[in-house]
């Protein structure tokens, strides 16, 4: 991350504790003068507050107009204040009161009442045994230096705490110890991660409504492609890698050129109440279909496109969570409402058989390369069942706190899944031959919202909801 995204994190949360500071510094200048034009600039401050912790987190792709209106908003009151302190002084509304209408900040800061008269000052001089004056005025400067001091203290201490954080992300990726062959970051949360099909690029997008495309090899960002007008949640490269579909929680779905970052085509799912949300997304092994899955508020299928034009070729209506092509993209095999699979034939888009998996529920599905075999995920138990009969082959009890996001290694030989610990987000690697766990390791001090296997089935990609996208070596 570049000091521009690192000031864009942090800026907000020290602008804040400033906020703070300054409308506390009012608060004091009103209680030690009795004087409400402090209090007016209270609305600023909290207006200014309400902006930097609520808006702006809502709102991350507004960040320069909003830094514009934090500038503003903080440097108001001081130039208020200057501009009070060089108006012509006049008496208030007590009578007999020669002290300024409006003192000035510093002057209440530094303990100095500019409303006593010089008869109040020669009296309290002469009645008091205090210090010297050179020695009170050194005391007023010090404890001004001191609150100075406070201040930045207190202004920076997210900065220095964010670049913590960074040496401890940068220590958890060291190679030696963990084992992190790449790191890549993203300007907001990444929802979605997928590999280009010769391993070499590897593209990502989520909260900011764009996709990147990186290098994998040599880390440097390719391009970014900036279309949505929401959330990134689903992305899928075309089995020869030359179209890059994205699906966004916009309720579109986007095909673009991978080389180029030219939009070829917009597909919108919707049906009589409206635009549906897409939940899931794949390509078909021969990369002429497409099948998206909508889970509307009335209307579940499961849509099936022609990447050539975009013509629909079918929708198959189902409460699916997963879908998976046959490796010779004639059977769809997903999900139904009952937690059982189904095997749909696309070109007449029947139903062809069901495999019953007693209440399960899978929540991800695979068809293994050679199709003979299908590997179902509950999030407790994957499943390798034989295709042609639906004959449990073996269970695999994945032990807690491991869940989902969870893959499938190209090769069939590895099965990995992500949990939650104390310690943050962990990672595991199972042998899918003989269900041993093989290793785990800590991931992220972040919470990971997909994953998936290099085509080599060498490393894993890992998105994070904190910036952070990350290629692991496969122990």
């Amino acid at each position: 991350m570049d000091f521009w995204d690192f000031l864009q994190r942090w800026s907000p949360y020290s602008l804040a504790l400033l906020y703070v500071w300054l409308s506390s510094a009012l608060a004091v200048a009103y209680l030690h003068t009795k004087q409400k034009y402090w209090l007016d600039w209270q609305p600023f401050l909290g207006l200014g507050l309400f902006v930097t912790l609520v808006l702006l987190p809502l709102n991350p792709e507004r960040f320069s107009v909003f830094n514009i209106v934090f500038i503003t908003l903080l440097l108001a009151p001081v130039l208020g204040v200057i501009y009070y302190r060089r108006l012509p002084t006049g008496p208030t509304k007590r009578k007999n009161n020669p002290r300024p209408s409006h003192p000035h900040l510093l002057d209440v800061l530094l303990f100095r009442n500019p409303a006593r008269t010089d008869k109040d000052t020669d009296r309290t001089e002469a009645e008091s045994s205090v210090q010297p004056d050179h020695k009170r005025e050194s005391t007023r400067w010090y404890m001004a230096l001191g609150l100075v001091t406070t201040t930045t203290a207190l202004c920076t201490t997210v900065f220095l705490a964010g670049i913590g954080l960074r040496m401890c992300e940068w220590l958890d990726t060291s190679l030696a110890r963990s084992g992190c062959i790449r790191q890549f970051t993203y300007n907001g949360a990444i929802q979605s991660i997928a590999f280009s099909p010769d391993g070499q690029l590897v593209a990502f997008g989520g909260s900011r409504h764009t996709t990147e495309i990186w290098n994998v090899s040599d880390n440097n960002r390719v391009r970014t492609l900036s279309g949505h007008s929401n959330w990134v949640a689903q992305i899928a490269f075309s089995p020869d890698g030359s179209i890059l579909a994205t699906a966004s929680w916009d309720r579109t779905v986007q095909l673009w050129r991978a080389d180029t970052g030219a939009v070829l085509l917009t597909l919108e799912l919707k049906d009589e109440y409206g635009l549906l949300p897409i939940t899931h997304m794949a390509y078909s092994p021969d990369g002429k279909m497409l099948a998206v899955i909508s889970r509307g508020t009335v209307d579940r299928a499961i849509w099936l496109w022609r990447v050539e034009d975009g013509s629909l070729v079918r929708k198959v209506d189902a409460f699916s969570n997963a879908l998976a092509f046959s490796p010779d993209s004639t059977t769809l095999v997903a999900t139904n409402q009952y937690g059982d699979l189904t095997f749909t034939d696309i070109t007449t888009g029947n139903l062809t058989r069901t495999i019953d998996m007693h209440g399960a529920a899978p929540w991800q599905v695979w068809v293994s390369p050679d199709g003979k075999q299908i590997a179902a995920y509950s999030g407790k138990v994957l499943y390798i069942l034989a295709a042609d009969t639906g004959a449990t082959i073996k269970e695999i009890e994945i032990i807690e706190p491991f869940s989902l996001p969870a893959g499938i290694s190209p090769n069939w030989e590895y099965f990995t899944a992500s949990g939650s610990t104390l310690e943050g987000q962990q990672l595991a690697v199972w042998g899918i031959r003989d269900g041993t766990l093989i290793k785990s390791w800590l991931a992220s001090k972040h919470t990971p919202y997909d994953l998936t296997f290099a085509p080599d089935s060498k490393s894993i990609g890992v998105a994070t909801s904190w910036e952070i996208a990350r290629v692991w070596r496969v122990p």
